[in-house]
């Protein structure tokens, strides 16, 4: 999966939504990333004052509907207005994947040939659905921690 992200894009909501919606009406989806299968982009969502906010994963944008996964990094899923502020904002979540995207080559050297990772599993993931995943073992996954896969997903450890 690939983080996507275009700069100062911003909307508003076209219609109330509840704290369970996953679709967004927006106003306008123009200025956000187009995001093809398995590609997502984090936005947030604030009221007029931007003293509430929600961070939101978006999953999908059809014409001025955007699939969200509510409550991203550790917000709570909440209630909006119709005209409420819908914007693509660097979160944490962004700058992780974004970084996670473009470590191809570490250590020496820019050809991105090599990927360098880690043995030992502390916390809990999960692959997302349709999509596999690979590491270099040997790998430990600690007591604490569960590794979930998908019945659409494969994890290779070579």
């Amino acid at each position: 999966m690939t983080v996507k992200y275009t700069n100062d894009a911003r909307t508003a909501l076209a219609s109330d939504i509840t704290a369970i919606a996953t679709s967004l009406p927006v106003l306008s989806s123009a200025g956000f990333p187009t995001l093809a299968d398995g590609e997502y982009t984090y936005l947030t969502i604030t009221n007029a004052l931007d003293t509430v906010k929600e961070i939101v994963k978006c999953t999908a944008i059809s014409g001025n509907t955007l699939t969200v996964i509510r409550g991203a990094e550790s917000t709570t899923a909440l209630a909006f207005s119709s005209g409420e502020h819908v914007q693509l904002r660097i979160t944490s979540g962004l700058l992780e994947a974004a970084i996670a995207d473009a470590a191809g080559a570490l250590g020496g050297g820019g050809d991105r040939v090599f990927h360098e990772n880690g043995r030992i599993v502390t916390t809990s993931y999960t692959i997302t659905a349709g999509a596999n995943a690979l590491s270099i073992g040997p790998i430990t996954v600690e007591d604490e921690a569960t590794i979930t896969i998908p019945v659409s997903s494969q994890w290779t450890i070579l």
